[in-house]
C-alpha cells in the first residue's frame, strides 16, 4: 500500500505518462510500457509484448514504491502534506528514483531540492525548485518535462481540494500541455 502518493499524484502521473499497453521508445531511448515503466525486476518485459490495464496499474503502484522508498530516506521533515510529499515521488518516479540514486553517496539526485526541504526552507522557496529539477535531456531543455515539472508543482500547491483527483489532474494537465490527457 502506497504511503506518501495520494490519489490526485497517482492520477496526475497516469495523465502525464500516458497509459500503452504494449512497449514503445520513450523518446529518449527507453523501452517503455504502461505508465512509464522501464523494465527492471519486477517487470522485465520484452520487444512486442502487451499488458492489460490492471497489469499497467500494478506495474506503477509497484514502481511507485520505489519512487517512494528514495523520498522517503532522503525526506526528514514531518511537516509535509501528502500532496507536497505526491509531488516529490512524481519526480522521483520520472527520474527514475533508483537511475539517479547514487549508492556511493547513499544520496538521491535532487540534493539541492531536497536540501532546502530539510532545511525547513518556506514553501515559497522551494516550489520554484520544482518547476526546474531535471529538465534537461543531451543539455537541451526538454519542454515536456518543464511542463509536467509545472504540474508537479501545482499538486505541490494544493493543500485540500474538492475536485475528485481525476478530474482535477485532467484540467492541470490541460493548462501547461494544452491538449486532453488519457489515462
Amino acid at each position: 500500500m502506497l504511503q506518501m502518493t495520494n490519489e490526485y499524484g497517482i492520477e496526475l502521473i497516469k495523465i502525464i505518462e500516458r497509459l500503452r499497453l504494449t512497449w514503445y521508445d520513450d523518446g529518449f531511448g527507453f523501452r517503455t510500457i504502461g505508465y512509464g515503466h522501464t523494465p527492471d525486476k519486477y517487470f522485465p518485459f520484452r520487444e512486442g509484448e502487451k499488458i492489460s490495464i490492471q497489469q499497467a496499474d500494478d506495474i506503477l503502484l509497484n514502481d511507485l514504491k520505489e519512487a517512494e522508498w528514495i523520498v522517503k530516506r532522503e525526506l526528514n521533515v514531518d511537516e509535509m502534506n501528502h500532496f507536497q510529499t505526491s509531488a516529490l515521488v512524481s519526480i522521483a518516479f520520472n527520474s527514475g528514483s533508483f537511475k539517479n540514486y547514487n549508492k556511493k553517496q547513499d544520496k538521491w539526485y535532487p540534493s539541492d531540492l531536497m536540501f532546502a526541504i530539510n532545511e525547513g526552507k518556506p514553501k515559497e522557496v522551494i516550489a520554484p525548485m520544482l518547476m526546474y529539477h531535471d529538465v534537461y535531456s543531451g543539455g537541451n531543455l526538454a519542454k515536456g518535462l518543464l511542463r509536467r515539472r509545472r504540474c508537479e508543482r501545482a499538486l505541490f500547491d494544493l493543500d485540500n481540494y474538492d475536485v475528485p483527483p481525476e478530474a482535477w489532474a485532467r484540467q492541470i494537465y490541460m493548462e501547461w500541455f494544452g491538449k486532453k490527457g488519457v489515462a
